[in-house]
């Protein structure tokens, strides 16, 4: 099965190069798409920025030439006293050069002492019961008030369409009257866009206006400033003035828009109307182009046209693209069948390869076997060395702390046959003998702590479990101990809960256990110092022995080397504690016993927390039984 599954995957890999070439190709493809249709478009852009500096040029130009045009009208009105079909003639031949005007008209300024005479003129012309006519917000148009002076429009070209602005005061006109006064203030051409109030031109037209100064008859002076005669006004088509520049299928689109008042925009601040931003945006590519007509800032925008992508730039990055896949198919297809090929030849070799495997299984059993048997022999050697140095370890341990006791018993028991040799008081002897007495009691405790631990790591014993009531338990342990922390100067207190609390487990190893942390929390507390045995429960349902104490405190590194026999631990004052180093292995391994778990907090000149902690499965509650 693992012969097979091999072979699969060395299938798939052989199949590797054939894949890398279709991947390749394939970025190959895309990469001369990408790069020939980048080339196409910027020849494109090229020729669009060239068609639209030039549209946008012509556009600025034709319009320059519009709003002269209208200057030579003026010029031809106020040359002499012309009349309606004058006008109509003179403008006729003007306004088919200059196809973006709408209309133009002539608006002279009349005083109120002239209007009479000027309302009669009407009648010669043939324009019976007109009369000056102002701009009624409710009516529409109504007859003007009397006023200084008025501004009617008296010539107008088409007429046809027009024949209503005859005699319109445009001094009554917001959107005129603004564009006549700032012709007249500044006495030079201003232009205006129109409002949206009926009867004004609609939008994209702009309203142009020439004034005209003449002198008042008897105040002509150097130091007079002749006053308006009248203004030559048209309505121009900004958008008939770009269909007349743009020929039919042109490759771009053009408007004309009024940005503002100012020569140039301020500085930071986005001067395109929001409209303006919209056109260009629906393009790929655009261009605007700001100028300036009579204090007026305007903007000429260019954008491509909807067909203006020529069938080339798309077809050639198609063709070089399809043409790499096909290169790349042709390469894929012989890599194919060259791997076929080594394919089969490989399976020749697989299946004399299984022959050979098959001779040599009996010859791998073999090395597989001796292989074995050397790892099995490695492990004795390690286990022998092992137990050596246990052996060692033990001996060394051993004779440190027999060797004293040994030589002390030895010593004592020359001098007391010295001593009765030579007939010497009794009292002597005393002392001798209980100093023989404390050897070997000590000698006795050292051997009780290695049967019994040694008993423990063998599992030879059997753990007698009875209910234990906590409180008996604290009170014997520490009962145990009072002499030596009376001795040492130690402060001992107990505590329990609850003297109905029990727990489950064998009485004489967890009362030792309990023994060997309190003496040790004795032993390693300085004179004065407090320990404490005590019980608690805790929110899980167990229950914790703990003892604490004052004491020097175990540095964190050295907690879980302590557990271990014949440790002690490493301090400056190590030599003034006595000890084999196997109360806490002993703890450890009862509570191993006994299904407890140990944890030690501690940290140096801060003392020690040792906790025991019984299980809720051990944990009996007689309140809650009775």
């Amino acid at each position: 099965m693992s012969r097979q599954l091999l072979f699969l995957l060395r299938q798939r890999s052989e199949f590797g190069p054939t894949a890398l070439v279709w991947m390749l190709g394939a970025a190959i493809a895309i990469a001369l798409f990408v790069f020939s249709r980048a080339h196409y478009q910027n020849l494109q852009r090229e020729h669009f920025q060239r068609d639209a500096i030039y549209y946008s040029t012509v556009v600025t130009e034709t319009l320059e030439r519009h709003i002269n045009s209208l200057k030579s009208l003026r010029a031809f009105v106020a040359s002499r006293d012309v009349t309606r079909w004058e006008f109509s003639s003179f403008a006729a031949q003007t306004l088919p050069n200059n196809r973006g005007f709408k209309a133009v008209f002539w608006v002279p300024r009349v005083p109120q002492a002239a209007r009479k005479t000027y309302e009669a003129n009407f009648q010669r012309d043939g324009l019976y019961g007109l009369r000056i006519r102002e701009v009624d917000p409710a009516k529409g148009f109504a007859i003007a008030k009397a006023r200084p002076f008025y501004l009617p429009v008296t010539y107008i070209d088409p007429l046809e369409t027009n024949q209503e602005l005859i005699g319109l005061d445009l001094a009554t006109d917001p959107d005129y009257r603004d564009l006549l006064n700032l012709a007249e203030r500044n006495d030079a051409v201003a232009v205006a866009p129109p409002g949206a109030t009926p009867g004004k031109p609609a939008n994209g037209t702009l309203l142009v206006a020439f004034p005209l100064r003449g002198e008042t008859p008897g105040t002509a002076s150097p130091a007079t400033t002749p006053t308006i005669k009248g203004f030559a006004v048209g309505i121009l088509d900004l958008d008939e003035l770009v269909r007349e520049i743009l020929p039919k299928g042109a490759p771009v689109d053009i408007i004309v828009s009024q940005i503002g008042t100012a020569i140039a925009p301020a500085p930071g601040k986005d001067h395109r109307p929001g409209f303006l931003a919209s056109w260009l945006d629906h393009s790929r590519f655009s261009l605007s182009h700001d100028f300036t007509i009579a204090g007026r800032t305007f903007v000429v925008a260019v954008r491509t046209s909807a067909d203006d992508e020529t069938p080339l730039a798309f077809i050639v990055p198609v063709s070089l693209a399809l043409g790499t896949l096909l290169l790349t198919g042709l390469l894929a297809q012989h890599l194919y069948n060259s791997t076929m090929y080594n394919m089969a030849v490989e399976r020749a070799v697989i299946a004399r390869t299984a022959e050979l495997n098959a001779a040599n299984a009996t010859l791998r059993d073999e090395i597989e076997l001796r292989r074995q048997a050397e790892a099995r022999l490695r492990s004795a050697k390690e286990k022998t060395e092992v137990a050596d140095r246990a052996k060692a370890e033990f001996l060394a341990t051993m004779s440190h702390r027999l060797r004293p006791s040994l030589n002390a018993i030895v010593g004592l028991s020359e001098d007391m046959i010295r001593e009765v040799e030579a007939g010497n008081g009794a009292a002597r002897i005393r002392g001798y003998v209980d100093n023989v007495n404390s050897s070997g009691l000590t000698l006795l405790q050292l051997v009780n702590e290695l049967l019994g631990l040694s008993q423990l790591d063998t599992g030879k014993v059997s753990l007698d479990e009875q209910p234990i009531c906590v409180a008996d338990l604290i009170r014997t342990a520490a009962g145990r101990v009072r002499p030596q922390a009376r001795s040492a100067g130690i402060v001992l207190t107990t505590h329990c809960p609850d003297d109905m609390l029990s727990i489950r487990a064998d009485e004489r190893l967890l009362t030792k256990a309990l023994v060997n942390l309190l003496s040790n929390a004795i032993q390693f507390t300085p004179s004065g110092g407090e320990a404490e045995l005590f019980a608690e429960r805790n929110m899980d349902g167990t229950v914790s022995l703990v003892v604490r104490d004052t004491g020097i405190g175990i540095p964190p590194d050295q907690i879980d080397h302590v557990l271990e026999p014949f440790v002690r631990l490493q301090t400056a004052k190590a030599s003034d504690h006595e000890g084999a180093g196997l109360g806490l292995s002993f703890v450890n391994r009862v509570v191993q016993l006994s299904g407890f778990k140990l944890s030690i907090e501690s940290s140096p000149n801060a003392g020690t927390r040792v906790s025991l902690t019984c299980p809720p499965d051990r944990v009996i509650d007689r309140t809650r039984a009775a």
